[in-house]
């Protein structure tokens, strides 16, 4: 993200009455990336490098304990596993849904290991990890109620704190599976 646009986001934040920390260091990026096995967004990282926000629903990467963070990682996950055992959630790329439920959360687990890596950023709000050079879109996950909330992050930031009116244009980046749910698409196998 330009500087250009990283500020005018920050001054949106600002408005809303965001509160912010100083940003995480390279170092503290480092050890977030190794331990929970991800990369950060370069758009992201630029974010978080010029100002940590924190409270309210913010993901605090610097004092969330590891416990909290690890939650949140899994939230979107642990939401779709709700669905395949409540609510029949099952992609026909999965093949045929085993009987039991221990089998179909299994092939389950199996097959959301290989979906992108969605990174907290705000309460429900996600926003995919490094998986190509564009900006990274952040989407909504509640369960498979997955909905496209920014093209990249100062769309999302806008949606979310300054306009009236939600507006989303069609990002840049297509993310695997997650971008399928949100348009109302089956995901398909990779």
């Amino acid at each position: 993200m330009n500087a250009d646009l990283i500020a005018r986001t920050f001054d949106v934040l600002h408005r809303a009455g965001a509160e912010f920390a100083p940003g995480l260091t390279d170092d503290e990026f480092e050890q977030l990336e190794s331990t929970f096995n991800f990369r950060f967004a370069p758009d992201h990282r630029d974010f978080l490098a010029r100002a940590l926000p924190i409270r309210d629903r913010w993901v605090d990467w610097r004092t969330d304990d590891m416990r909290s963070l690890q939650r949140s990682f899994d939230w979107p996950i642990e939401g779709i596993i709700f669905d395949v055992h409540e609510n029949a959630f099952w992609p026909g790329a999965w093949g045929e849904r085993p009987s039991d439920a221990c089998s179909a959360e299994e092939v389950a687990r199996r097959e959301l290991a290989s979906w992108p890596t969605l990174v907290p950023l705000y309460g429900h709000r996600y926003i995919a990890a490094a998986t190509a050079d564009g900006a990274s879109p952040v989407f909504s996950a509640y369960q498979s109620d997955v909905i496209l909330y920014g093209a990249d992050l100062h769309e999302y930031v806008l949606n979310e704190f300054h306009r009236n009116q939600f507006e989303v244009n069609q990002p840049t980046t297509r993310i695997p599976f997650w971008s399928d749910l949100a348009e109302g698409v089956e995901p398909c196998a990779n």
